[in-house]
């Protein structure tokens, strides 16, 4: 008797399509320009369609000297 619902069920289920965009992954460059400045450069890899990537990004570097927060903003390249 409950076999014909779960029958019913699974059918519906396979029918059902799926779409999927993230981020894959990516990586983060730093270089000291002097006077305790830093030029960070944060790479991000993502699907080309489907997904908006922000133009800034919160940081957060931790160091046995404190941790810091920090905001990196996108240039535009």
């Amino acid at each position: 008797m409950l076999r014909k619902p779960l029958l019913i069920l699974g059918l519906l289920l396979a029918t059902v399509s799926a779409k999927a965009t993230h981020m894959s992954g990516g990586e983060i460059y730093w270089e000291c320009i002097g006077n305790n400045q830093f030029r960070i450069r944060l790479l991000v890899y993502r699907d080309c369609a489907g997904i908006d990537v922000d133009p800034s990004y919160n940081l957060v570097l931790t160091s046995p000297c404190g941790d810091r927060n920090l905001t990196v903003t996108s240039n535009g390249g």
